[in-house]
């Protein structure tokens, strides 16, 4: 018969007192988050079509999102406050325009446009002339 090593049954004993530990606090953690209130989902758009690709401000007050709401066939970007209001159309081409996100100032938005061959552009948050980046 083999004897067994003392260190190789206080490791054991170590791991198993971490996982138990790492299971209470996340139960804990999860337990505090529930009386801290419930999560709660907000639509935001209800554009008929297509509404993709959206993206939040750093601010946290704008949204940006690609939508076929104009009816031209194509994606557009449209921009809106969070508090509300009606969405403000950004881009006016004959290209889809997808997968908006805002610098990180929040003074821009990026996206990628199939315009003049497709490519990386910016365009002022609140609207302007995009320009080629990449």
């Amino acid at each position: 018969i083999r004897q067994r090593r003392p260190w190789a049954l206080i490791l054991c004993a170590c791991a198993l007192l971490a996982a138990a530990g790492l299971l209470l606090s996340r139960r804990l953690s999860w337990h505090g988050s529930e009386s801290a209130g419930a999560l709660q989902l907000t639509r935001v758009t209800s554009d008929p079509g297509l509404t993709t690709d959206p993206a939040i401000s750093p601010d946290g007050k704008l949204l940006v999102y690609a939508s076929d709401r104009a009816g031209d066939g194509h994606l557009s970007l449209w921009v809106r406050q969070m508090a509300g209001g009606q969405p403000v159309r950004l881009t006016f081409d004959a290209a889809d325009n997808v997968q908006p996100d805002f610098s990180p100032d929040g003074t821009q938005i990026v996206l990628r446009s199939e315009r003049e061959g497709g490519g990386i552009y910016a365009i002022p948050t609140l609207g302007g002339e995009a320009r080629l980046i990449e």
